[in-house]
């Protein structure tokens, strides 16, 4: 953690430090302020020069550490920190930007291949550490034998010579030395040794049906062969060391659900995951046009559903003439719930409604029944379907329970004979949703999403299609959505800040008030806040643009308005977009200053000023004032 000491509004204990790239709320820093920042409302801006990207928080208590906002770690570039603190809105004590560091990369988790040697079998582990022991203890027992020449040359050297001492001394401590080693080593090939009785009494030994399985530790902490699948032994319900979840339960757990309808369904699903996908079969009306005796269009049902998933397109045979109805491909279930029925002269019409053009005969149908349904589910291959069965048109409408009405013209149809004679001349086809529904088996159908993009469709209607989205796709689209809201957070702040900051500043030139008249204060803003405005300050009033020429400033009067009588030598009113040529005149506004030799406007003429007028209170073309021109 970095500490950071800022007296007045300079930084002075800090030094560049290099943060990498993706660091997540681990970076940390103290603030140190003076007490010249004591009772203000202070902020911490980060900026990535980077990215652009600039966060604010706000230092509710400076003595806490306060962690980097991850949004400007997220890229490469340069980190910069400042502080700006307000008395209430009004920015008193901004700080220079230190350049904190710099954001760089760092490890990529996702890089690098994994082992290639696979860990040795336990059978293999505990012959290796037998081994082990084995030549260690060897290496002991060769030091200790080799321990018996220096101390024998010890021994021989002191019986000879008394001179020799020193050196017969010098024998007998390396003899020691040796002798210490051989203790060592043993003591070691020991240890392994009884490590290696204690791994072996631990450890379960294997059998041929432990073939294909894994060593973990249990929840008692024990050793044990495991099944080995995805590593470890798949268990829905619970969460152990020696089990885990099936890929299929992390989608259903974690990946979110959707469901979309359309005639053609575009959606990014978890890949490889089943695809429910349910079609909606529609009666098809063949040929164009308003059907009539003249214009017949047949009816046509389906004898199979035809469901395209990208570049692969499957078929699911229904077995039938199917004229409506839903499909669940999925499950296999068809749902019938339209008929068909063909006229053929034999129906007995009854009279319905009658006027002086049409009459209203309708007649049973055999089941299944039309029931209640609606004056539109209904398909005739001559006759047009009617909204209702009231208006004076030639056409067909479902008509209560087992009843289809038609309106035929008196002219052709003047009674229950002539519609028999009529219905037989035709044949009228009729296609009609019906009350009772007929579920029909199938085989069901798998249908598993690809990476990315899956589109769907099908030939008989529309398809409605569910699964789980794709987590990644969810992300990005959250992300996206964070940095949108984000984005127009930060301008929103932005444009306060830069508000609240106009309304104190004095060196706003002329060009740059006139080009920000949004950020400017307004005049009633002012006026409501009952504070002094320094000399210098601009402001808008009336779509006008002033700057305050009061030397000791103003407090705002409602009673006295920039551009009001009197008033010039508070408010002076700003033009910068003209030349005040000719070509270009200036717009005149009352106690503006006005300089020789330039041309102004007012009331469409134009006048060229002979004097200067600072400020004006004669406009343009008043009688007596030989300063104006009019050109």
């Amino acid at each position: 953690m970095d500490t950071v000491i800022v007296a007045n509004n300079q930084f002075y204990s800090h030094y560049p430090k290099r943060i990498p790239k993706g660091t997540v709320n681990a970076e940390q820093v103290e603030i140190r302020l003076d007490n010249s920042w004591d009772g203000l409302t202070v902020f911490l801006h980060w900026r990535n020069l980077g990215t652009g990207t600039e966060i604010k928080v706000e230092l509710v208590d400076p003595t806490e550490r306060h962690k980097i906002p991850w949004e400007v770690l997220a890229d490469l570039g340069e980190l910069h920190m400042g502080l700006v603190g307000l008395d209430g809105k009004e920015v008193v004590k901004p700080t220079i930007w230190l350049v904190y560091g710099y954001v760089v990369n760092g490890v990529e988790p996702d890089v690098g291949d994994d082992p290639a040697i696979p860990t040795t079998s336990y059978l293999e582990q505990m012959v290796a550490l037998q081994r082990q022991a084995a030549a260690d203890a060897e290496t002991a027992r060769k030091a200790a034998e080799a321990s018996g020449p220096y101390a024998e040359q010890a021994k021989q050297s002191a019986e000879d010579s008394i001179l020799a001492a020193s050196a017969a001394e010098k024998a007998k401590l390396d003899a020691v030395e040796v002798a210490r080693e051989a203790v060592v080593a043993a003591s070691a090939a020991d240890q392994a040794n009884q490590e290696a009785q204690k791994a072996a009494a631990t450890l379960p030994i294997p059998t041929t049906s432990d073939v294909g399985k894994v060593l973990m530790v249990d929840e008692n902490g024990m050793y044990r062969f495991c099944e080995m699948l995805d590593g470890g032994t798949i268990d829905d319900n619970s969460m152990q060391k020696t089990t885990t979840w099936s890929s299929r339960m992390v989608v259903d757990s974690l990946a979110p659900k959707f469901e979309i309808s359309g005639m053609e369904v575009t959606c990014n699903p978890v890949p490889e995951y089943p695809l429910d996908v349910s079609v909606d079969i529609h009666p098809l009306q063949e040929g164009e046009g308003e059907p009539n005796v003249e214009n017949v269009r047949p009816i046509c049902g389906w004898e199979n559903v035809k469901i395209t998933h990208g570049d692969l397109e499957k078929s699911v045979e229904l077995g039938r003439t199917v004229y409506g109805g839903i499909l669940d491909a999925s499950k296999g279930m068809l749902t019938v719930d339209w008929a068909k029925y063909v006229a053929n002269g034999a129906e007995n019409p009854g009279v319905g409604q009658k006027n002086d053009v049409t009459t209203r005969w309708f007649f049973s149908v055999p089941t299944p029944t039309l029931g209640n349904a609606g004056a539109l589910d209904i398909v005739c291959s001559i006759l047009k379907t009617l909204p209702t069965a009231s208006v004076d048109e030639v056409g067909c409408i479902c008509s209560g329970a087992n009843l289809i009405s038609i309106r035929l013209p008196n002219a052709e149809v003047p009674d229950a004979e002539a519609v028999k004679m009529w219905l037989q001349t035709y044949g009228p086809e009729f296609v009609y949703k019906t009350s009772a529904t007929e579920i029909i088996q199938l085989t069901p159908m798998e249908l598993l999403s690809s990476p990315g993009m899956n589109i769907l469709s099908s030939n008989v209607g529309e398809v409605t299609v569910a699964g789980r989205e794709d987590p990644n796709t969810v992300i990005q689209a959250l992300k996206a959505k964070i940095g949108e809201i984000q984005e127009a957070c930060l301008s929103s702040q932005s444009t306060l800040f830069a508000r609240s900051f106009a309304q104190t500043y004095v060196s706003f030139s002329d060009d740059v008030a006139l080009s920000i008249p949004d950020i400017l204060p307004t005049w009633d803003e002012l006026l409501e806040r009952g504070e002094v405005i320094k000399c210098g300050v601009c402001l808008m009033h009336n779509g006008q643009c002033y700057r305050v020429v009061a030397s000791d400033g103003v407090i705002p009067q409602e009673q006295q308005p920039p551009g009001g009588d009197g008033m010039s030598a508070v408010y002076r009113p700003i033009d910068g977009e003209h030349a005040g040529t000719l070509e270009d005149p200036i717009p005149w506004v009352y106690e503006m200053d006005c300089y020789y030799g330039k041309y102004y406007t007012y009331q469409g003429k134009t006048y060229l000023c002979r004097q200067n007028m600072n400020p004006c209170v004669w406009a343009p073309g008043t009688a007596g004032v030989w300063q104006w021109q009019m050109v």
